[in-house]
């Protein structure tokens, strides 16, 4: 019976972290009140503390940003820029500029409900 239950528990661990994007960054989100759930299978950048840009975990220069976007985007043309907090906003604007020059038509901002 424990065996079964280590099972479970190790089935519900492994789903849960596949199911959060860019779940190995330490990253801390801002917060906000009105935050909705996108329901549309997304690309994730994630942007951590030091300025540095993500995608499915794998450092990504600024000057290869859009050329990546572009690679791995596909069908895709929506993307979820995860900053963190302390990331500056013209940094975030700078992705987002690259985002829409490598053809992503809509940019979402991921947040912590407060």
């Amino acid at each position: 019976m424990i065996d079964i239950m280590m099972f479970l528990l190790v089935f519900f661990v492994m789903i849960t972290l596949s199911m959060i994007p860019n779940a190995g960054l330490p990253i801390e989100l801002p917060g906000a009140t009105t935050v909705t759930a996108l329901d549309t299978s997304l690309i994730t950048i994630g942007l951590d503390r030091d300025g540095h840009a993500h995608i499915g975990g794998a450092d990504i220069p600024l000057g290869q940003l859009k050329a990546r976007l572009a690679a791995v985007a596909g069908d895709t043309r929506s993307v979820v820029i995860a900053a963190d907090r302390t990331v500056g906003f013209q940094h975030v604007m700078t992705v987002m500029d690259l985002a829409r020059s490598a053809g992503i038509k809509q940019i979402g901002l991921a947040a912590r409900t407060e």
